[in-house]
């Protein structure tokens, strides 16, 4: 399936980016790399004997890209960085919105962390402009969803947190601070030590769900602020993506 000479995408953005008219294109910078390809479950083979190579952009860019007609949003994905001086790299996506975490299989069998496409432009948002109250009068309820809410469906716990958002108008706040959200190394966590940037930690749910529930907040006149972290990842869980991505270090550091 795979074409021996692959050509760069004309289509803008980084990661998994969905084509309106079918197909995604893979882009990711990986500058010291010999090849980089993409591998998932939509090709035939999937994985590693059907993975695909994306082209270098430039003459010794260090960007690398390809488009996949055969994708879709639902997809699981992973890019392998090779290099000659060591083993393939299987690497999550730095830009990827949602991982399936790694789960036993229902033959008790590990399943490797892999990036799931995508299409966030799919949320359907209420059409009322939502005027957020000024900020000296903004009044900040601090939330941490892994303890908020807990009904035993950890994955749920976005959607499940629609649940109390009456009971915080009552309060008298105008506005929830979401403490950092993205993708850490435990099941429970302050989130100060993310993995990714982009994805949201799985046992919270998927962006569908946060998109669901700024948007029912809005409906009640409140305003949804995002705690990131972007000035440290880790320390642990980063050798699965940011932890020397391309092969490439100096003296022992990623």
């Amino acid at each position: 399936m795979a074409s021996s000479t692959p050509e760069a995408s004309n289509l803008p953005g980084m990661g998994a980016s969905v084509n309106p008219d079918g197909g995604i294109t893979f882009r990711v910078w990986a500058p010291t790399c010999d090849q980089v390809h993409v591998a998932g479950n939509f090709t035939n083979p999937q994985w590693n004997e059907g993975k695909i190579a994306l082209a270098r952009e430039e003459k010794n860019s260090e960007y690398w890209s390809i488009f996949v007609k055969e994708a879709k949003v639902g997809d699981h994905y992973k890019f392998v960085i090779s290099r000659k001086d060591q083993p393939d790299l299987w690497k999550l996506d730095p830009y990827c919105r949602q991982t399936t975490g790694r789960i036993n299989l229902n033959d008790g069998s590990p399943r490797e962390n892999e990036c799931v496409i995508v299409n966030p432009k799919l949320f359907q948002w209420d059409k009322k402009k939502f005027d957020m109250p000024l900020w000296n009068e903004l009044i900040i309820y601090e939330m941490h969803l892994g303890t908020f809410i807990d009904n035993g469906d950890i994955a749920r716990r976005f959607l499940d947190a629609i649940s109390k958002l009456d009971y915080l108008v009552e309060l008298g706040i105008n506005a929830i601070e979401i403490m950092p959200c993205t993708e850490f190394e435990t099941n429970t966590s302050m989130g100060y030590n993310p993995s990714l940037l982009f994805a949201i930690e799985n046992h919270y749910g998927e962006e569908g769900s946060v998109q669901q529930f700024v948007n029912e907040a809005n409906r009640r006149g409140i305003a949804v602020i995002f705690d990131v972290v972007y000035n440290h990842l880790g320390p642990d869980d980063l050798s699965e993506c940011f932890w020397r991505f391309d092969g490439s270090y100096k003296d022992n550091y990623g």
